[in-house]
């Protein structure tokens, strides 16, 4: 229960150490290397004990039945990803013109995301729907490595996953799997698309800014204090869960969100008119 967002945080810059100064390339090379080694841990053992499911290592954990989250103590490697692409990030801003850098934000970005969606759509080899027991029993044979007969006579249109941001379908119709835009076991599909989405979006807020000037008082505020900001929006999302259950109708959902930024934007600008800031 103590490994949340914050620990997670805190061991990753300590995971960090020994690379963060470290060059580009060297940085890029572990962040392909941490990727593959996600991958075959989890393929290994690692999907299994995320989810509670049985795995080689529970008998020296003692964690027979208990699922992880975000990534558990081996998600590391990928949170690593992110932040060591962070880094890269910072080093195209300072090494290249605005303009220059934003198009290898844009760049790098776009393909990232695009690369994310198309491992995402091996997600399709576990649908479940309209196949035999055998089949079912073969395809599921590993969560991480999919059975690629699973494909045969489909039209490439119905090996194409969701959307992301559009949840998929519920294990029934397709049982989860490593491949899955997933922050449980946070996956390599995960990964890119997610960094190439920061970094797009990164990009964008760049142009904004640093080449037309604009400006944004809450984004202000609330980077000011970050910290603040986060345990102050837990408390108030803890609150707000008792009035908006998970079954609750998009309306009553949206409705819940507002409330509860509202709330935190409150709190957040008392502590900025009083020049409070909470730091580490």
């Amino acid at each position: 229960d103590l490994w949340e967002v914050l620990a997670i945080i805190g061991a990753l810059q300590i995971l960090l150490l020994p690379l963060i100064a470290k060059a580009a390339w060297i940085r890029t090379c572990a962040w392909i290397l941490l990727g593959v080694t996600h991958l075959v841990l989890s393929w290994s053992f690692n999907y299994n004990f995320v989810y509670g499911l049985p795995n080689g290592i529970d008998a020296y954990f003692g964690a027979q039945g208990k699922r992880a989250w975000d990534g558990g103590f081996f998600g590391l490697l990928s949170w690593a990803q992110i932040m060591l692409a962070g880094t890269l990030a910072q080093d195209a801003m300072q090494a290249f013109r605005t303009g220059r850098s934003v198009r290898i934000l844009l760049g790098v970005g776009i393909l990232l995301m695009l690369t994310g969606y198309g491992l995402s759509c091996m997600t399709r080899l576990y649908d479940l729907k309209g196949h035999s027991a055998e089949e079912t029993a073969r395809w599921l044979a590993s969560p991480v490595v999919p059975d690629l007969s699973a494909a045969q006579d489909r039209e490439w249109r119905d090996l194409l996953a969701e959307p992301p941001f559009v949840a998929p379908p519920p294990p029934s119709e397709r049982a989860l799997n490593y491949w899955m835009m997933d922050k449980r076991i946070v996956s390599q599909s995960f990964v890119l698309f997610s960094t190439g989405f920061a970094l797009t979006l990164f990009a964008a807020f760049v142009v904004m800014c640093d080449l037309l000037g604009i400006t944004f008082t809450i984004f202000e505020m609330f980077g000011k204090n970050p910290l603040a900001a986060y345990i102050i929006n837990h408390l108030v999302n803890h609150s707000i869960l008792g009035i908006v259950p998970k079954d609750a109708p998009l309306s009553w959902v949206l409705f819940g969100l507002a409330t509860a930024f509202a709330v935190t934007t409150l709190f957040v600008r008392h502590l900025d008119s009083h020049k409070l800031t909470l730091r580490l």
